[in-house]
């Protein structure tokens, strides 16, 4: 039996949940609800799986952000330098 307490900030009751029905929302994560006596619903917030890919995909998105940015100074560095080399343009009538 695993003592849970109910997320609502109103509610507050502690409820006991068999251990396998805690192992099996623990593994189904957010796929299935639950309730608490009162009648709140409730869920887990995911099984490691899913908490592994949530990682990983947030890492690869921060990554190609940091890629994205990195490429974008770049160019615009390479840009100035250029500009700053320029010889200026003579007038023709000046």
């Amino acid at each position: 039996m695993v003592n849970i307490s109910c997320c609502n900030k109103t509610c507050g009751v502690v409820f006991g949940m068999p251990d396998h029905i805690y192992e099996q929302g623990k593994a189904q994560g957010t796929a299935r609800p639950w309730f608490c006596p009162n009648g709140h619903k409730q869920w887990f917030l995911g099984s490691e799986e899913e908490k592994q890919k949530r990682r990983a995909d947030a890492a690869e998105a921060q990554s190609s952000r940091w890629r994205e940015s990195y490429n974008s100074e770049r160019k615009s560095r390479i840009y100035w330098q250029g500009q700053a080399h320029r010889k200026p343009k003579v007038k023709a009538n000046g």
